[in-house]
């Protein structure tokens, strides 16, 4: 069961990190053109 759970931190962490990368392509466009 261990390596589910390794396994679900891991998507977690990946999703944050999309998340934030997206936040902030988002944050630098809207300065861009605005």
């Amino acid at each position: 069961m261990a390596a589910v759970e390794d396994l679900r931190q891991k998507y977690v962490y990946m999703s944050v990190r999309v998340c934030v990368c997206v936040c902030v392509y988002v944050c630098v466009c809207v300065c861009v053109y605005v």
